[in-house]
C-alpha cells in the first residue's frame, strides 16, 4: 500500500470532516485552464495529435467509519475502492473525456487525430509527453487526478461522488505546453443524495452512470474553456447522461435550478509564461470547501 497516498487521504478526509456547509463548499465543477490561443488553434488544421493513455489513479471509498482508524483507515479505503473498481468493472472514466476532447479537436480546428495508445504510461511533463509521440505534430493527454465516493459531514450514511482530471495539448517539435485544463466534478450539491447500497447496487450501475455523467460534463467545460471551441462545436451532452440521478427524485422530477452560489464555475486564464508545476502522481480525494484536482 502506497504510504504517501494514504497519509493524503487521511489529511484530507479530517479536514472535510471540520469543514462548515456554507453556500462556498456548494460547487459542482469547478475548472482551471490555460487556455489555448487563437494563434495555436489555427496551426492544428491538417496536424496529426497523438493521444496518450495515462494511469487511472486509485478509488477511495471514503467512509467515516474507517477514516476513525488513522492510516490503517485511510489505506483500507483505498484499498476498498480499487475492489470496487474490479470487482463491478466500472470503466475508467477518463475515456470519455479523451475521446470527446480529441473528436473536438479534429471537428473543431480540422486536426488530424490518431488512434489512442494501448499501452499506459505515468509520463506527466510536457518535455516526455512531446518525446514519447515524435511522429506527431501534438500530444493530447487527459491525466485522471482522483476519484470517490464520500459521506457528507453531517450526514455520515449519505454520500456524493466526484472526478478529477488534468488534460494537457503539447507541441512534439518544441515540448511545448500549448494547453492545460482540470477539471473536478461532483455530485455535493445534487439534492439526490445516495446511500452506500445504492452506490453499490446492481454491479454499481448507478455509480457508474454518475460517473460517466460528470466525464461528460468535464469533457464539455473543457472543450469550451481550456480550447475556446464555438458553441456548435462543443460536445453535446446525450440526454441519458445528463442527470441520472433526476430518476431518483419525486415523480422522476428534474432538479429545481440551483442558486448560482451552488453552480459556480471557475474559469481562470493564465499567463503562457507561466512556469507549469508537475501534477501530482497520487489520487486525492478533495475536501468539499476546495473541489479542485490534485496539486503537487
Amino acid at each position: 500500500m502506497n504510504i504517501r497516498l494514504c497519509i493524503k487521504t487521511l489529511a484530507v478526509a479530517t479536514t472535510f470532516c471540520l469543514l462548515p456547509l456554507t453556500s462556498a463548499t456548494a460547487q459542482q465543477l469547478k475548472h482551471k485552464v490555460k487556455a489555448l490561443s487563437a494563434s495555436d488553434a489555427a496551426a492544428l488544421g491538417g496536424k496529426t495529435v497523438a493521444v496518450t493513455l495515462q494511469k487511472r489513479q486509485s478509488f477511495v471509498a471514503m467512509t467515516a467509519g474507517k477514516l476513525q482508524f488513522g492510516l490503517l483507515g485511510a489505506a483500507a479505503m483505498v484499498k476498498v475502492g480499487n475492489d470496487f473498481v474490479e470487482e463491478n468493472a466500472i470503466p475508467d472514466p477518463t475515456i470519455v473525456i479523451r475521446e470527446q476532447l480529441a473528436a473536438a479537436l479534429h471537428n473543431g480546428f480540422g486536426a488530424h487525430v490518431l488512434a489512442a495508445d494501448t499501452d499506459v504510461t505515468e509520463v506527466k511533463k510536457p518535455a516526455a509527453l512531446a518525446k514519447r509521440h515524435p511522429e506527431a505534430d501534438y500530444v493530447l493527454a487527459v491525466q485522471h487526478t482522483g476519484w470517490s465516493y464520500s459521506y457528507y459531514p453531517v450526514s455520515w450514511g449519505e454520500y456524493w461522488v466526484n472526478n478529477s482530471v488534468l488534460v494537457q495539448l503539447v507541441d512534439t517539435k518544441t515540448g511545448r505546453l500549448l494547453s492545460k485544463g482540470t477539471c473536478y466534478a461532483s455530485t455535493f450539491t445534487h439534492p439526490v443524495r445516495l446511500t452506500r447500497d445504492q452506490l453499490h447496487a446492481n454491479g454499481a450501475q448507478l455509480t457508474k452512470e454518475v460517473l460517466t455523467s460528470l466525464s461528460w460534463t468535464c469533457a464539455q467545460a473543457l472543450a469550451r474553456e481550456q480550447f475556446k471551441l464555438p458553441e456548435d462545436k462543443i460536445p453535446t451532452i446525450p440526454a441519458e447522461h445528463v442527470d441520472p440521478l433526476a430518476r431518483l427524485l419525486p415523480n422522476g422530477a428534474a432538479p429545481a435550478p440551483a442558486t448560482p452560489a451552488a453552480t459556480a464555475t471557475e474559469a481562470v486564464v493564465e499567463p503562457a509564461a507561466t512556469p507549469e508545476p508537475e501534477p501530482a502522481s497520487e489520487a486525492v480525494v478533495e475536501p468539499a470547501a476546495e473541489p479542485a484536482p490534485a496539486t503537487p
